[in-house]
């Protein structure tokens, strides 16, 4: 029966060419309508969104010289809103003869199934007895993704009132010389260290021995969000410095500011920038908090946000603290008897469930920065301004602004160190002997030596050169 419709389609049948016709289209859920008009060929098209003429008569021209079709007259499309005619003069010169049925099917599944007809140029209704040129291809180029520059630092105390006063005669000093860094991103985040409150009463004992607690006037919420500063994680040991009560009012105040806290256990911070949507998941070894030491609860974490966000971004306080503490390995890190969990592990499994970036903090010096499986983890991005209150001795005062630069689509797109160094009383300053560079340098060679990105002496990172 099928040679039968092919030989009477052949023959410029016009119900057999409408059979052979629908049944290339019966994928599409799309039927024409056939019949002669004296010499003429009649074609009533489906309606298809977004295929217009051009579509069609490419459709219907390679399907018929497929068969072939023998007729020296005119094939008349018509669409409803549109009418063409196309001349086919001398016969078709023949070629291998393939079905009807195959012919279109091909081109359908080419067309219709898989490009949703190719993107053809539009153009406007031809009109009668005109040859519609053979239409040209013009893939419509997929939308460039957005790019995300994101500035991060390390551990933030711009003075403290308690136990006694240490602060700035002229606060607004405090970051002025690295303003002009934290600018041109997207997000500029810090982890804040010192909750900003007015409540007198500490949930610390500060006579013993390397306890300590910090209290910043809340006025100074206003000052940071100056300085740039969009977003401050509060998942680490000092936020609770106060309590409940110095919590709440240091996120009370921030928001004030126009400045986003992460940081409650549970919580997945979700932020629209320039259309992308981020997720935003804070760590730190404590029970209060999402703890770094609880694997598979922060795996499931950032599986749930991966859900529904472009781009997964970690905070993670963790690591034993100073100067001996620069080396990240692949162990469990201890300080003062606290487990503070192993930074390497929960890196590289929150990018292996994931994530899009991690930044560490909490040892108060730079560590090594690896780009793992394509992705950036910073292991401690040291302190970046701890006026009257963080150590500058050595490593403790080398200092850094990451700057990252990441696609919607997830790709790392650049990695930059800005070179920081702190005044003796903890104020931040550009380093122009770029020594968190050579230090951040040493590191990787010592601590990620198979990292997929190298820091060059400018600052920059860039994937490592292919072997020949």
């Amino acid at each position: 029966m099928e040679h039968s419709w092919r030989r009477q389609a052949q023959q410029g049948h016009p119900q057999a060419l409408e059979v052979l016709i629908n049944e290339a289209l019966r994928p599409c859920g799309v039927r024409v309508r056939v019949h002669r008009q004296g010499q003429q060929l009649v074609i009533h098209c489906g309606q298809v969104a977004g295929v217009g003429v051009q579509g069609w008569a490419r459709f219907i021209r390679r399907g018929l010289e497929r068969l072939p079709y023998p007729s020296p007259g005119s094939v008349w499309l018509n669409g409803g809103d549109w009418q063409v005619v196309m001349n086919w003069g001398e016969p078709a010169r023949r070629r291998p003869r393939l079905p009807l049925g195959l012919g279109l099917v091909a081109v359908t599944v080419t067309s219709l199934l898989l490009g949703g007809w190719l993107a053809y140029r539009w153009q406007p209704p031809v009109t009668i007895a005109q040859e519609v040129p053979e239409p040209v291809l013009t893939p419509t180029p997929a939308p460039s993704p957005t790019v995300i520059t994101i500035k991060a630092v390390g551990d933030v105390i711009p003075g403290s009132d308690y136990p006694d006063r240490r602060l700035h005669p002229e606060p607004r000093r405090l970051l002025a010389q690295v303003q002009a860094e934290l600018a041109g991103a997207d997000v500029v985040f810090g982890n804040l260290e010192a909750p900003m409150t007015t409540h007198p009463i500490s949930s610390k004992n500060v006579n013993h021995h390397s306890v300590f607690a910090f209290r910043v006037p809340p006025a100074y919420a206003q000052l940071l969000r100056e300085a740039g500063f969009t977003l401050f994680n509060l998942a680490n040991n000092h936020s609770g410095d106060f309590g409940e009560i110095g919590l709440r009012d240091t996120v009370q105040h921030l928001q004030q500011a126009g400045v986003d806290t992460i940081g409650q256990r549970g919580e997945i911070f979700y932020q629209r920038v320039r259309g992308v949507r981020l997720a935003w998941i804070a760590f730190s070894p404590y029970g209060d908090h999402n703890s770094v030491l609880e694997l598979a609860a922060a795996q499931n974490l950032v599986k749930q946000a991966r859900t529904r966000a472009d781009l997964v971004i970690i905070s993670a306080h963790m690591g034993a603290e100073g100067t001996g503490a620069l080396r990240t390995r692949n162990q469990n890190e201890v300080f003062f008897g606290e487990p503070r969990g192993n930074p390497i592990l929960f890196g590289r499994t929150m990018i292996a469930s994931g994530a899009d970036l991690v930044l560490g903090h909490g040892p108060h010096v730079p560590r090594a920065l690896e780009v793992y499986r394509g992705k950036l983890i910073a292991y401690s991005l040291g302190n970046f301004i701890g006026y009257r209150t963080l150590g500058t001795q050595g490593e403790l005062g080398y200092s850094l602004i990451l700057e990252t630069r990441l696609a919607s689509d997830r790709q790392l797109l650049g990695v930059r160190v800005i070179p920081v160094t702190l005044h003796h009383e903890g104020i931040p300053a550009p380093d122009p002997q770029k020594r968190t560079i050579r230090l951040i340098q040493e590191l990787n060679r010592l601590d990620t030596p198979d990292n997929e990105w190298i820091l060059g002496n400018d600052g920059v990172m860039q994937p490592r050169p292919q072997s020949p």
